[in-house]
């Protein structure tokens, strides 16, 4: 009997422990699952900010009266604003994905005796019907980590200036 009576408390401390581990288990699990809720709100949150200035951008660019042309590293056309396709003539389909030489100097003229790899100054672009037009030009080349990624091209028509 005095051995029963041993294992018995002996179980109930036991049993007892694994209560309070069970408790202690689902106090954590609540609050992981209280933090994984204000995480989640945070990122929603984040995410709508990102969403807000990326639209605040866009709308910058959209609005812009030169033209401005993301390249991506191959020097093709990622991103175009309206003032792109207002000034050339090209349709936005039909400039994404074409290379500046595609776009600005069809076969091959480049219309300046400048070299075509200048970052900025004057030079003549082609339109899409063929006809020149002056322009002055700024070329950005964008990096990340110290690898260049692309590069950024505005253009302003100065035909009238000149």
């Amino acid at each position: 009997m005095a051995e029963l009576a041993r294992q018995h408390a002996f179980l109930e401390s036991e049993l007892d422990s694994r209560k309070r581990v069970e408790r202690t288990l689902s106090q954590q699990r609540q609050a992981l699952e209280s933090s994984k809720t204000v995480l989640e709100m945070h990122v929603e949150t984040s995410t709508l900010e990102l969403e807000k200035l990326q639209d605040r951008y866009e709308l910058i660019l959209n609005s812009a009266g030169e033209g401005i042309c993301g390249l991506d590293p191959h020097g093709k056309a990622a991103f175009v604003n309206p003032a792109v396709t207002r000034i050339t003539g090209w349709s936005l389909a039909e400039l994404i994905g074409k290379t500046e030489r595609e776009i600005f100097y069809p076969n091959g003229s480049d219309g300046h005796t400048e070299s075509r790899d200048a970052n900025f100054g004057e030079q003549l672009f082609y339109r899409k019907d063929g006809t020149r037009f002056p322009v002055e030009f700024v070329r950005t080349k964008i990096e990340e980590n110290g690898r260049q990624t692309g590069s950024v091209l505005i253009f302003k028509d100065i035909t009238e200036r000149k």
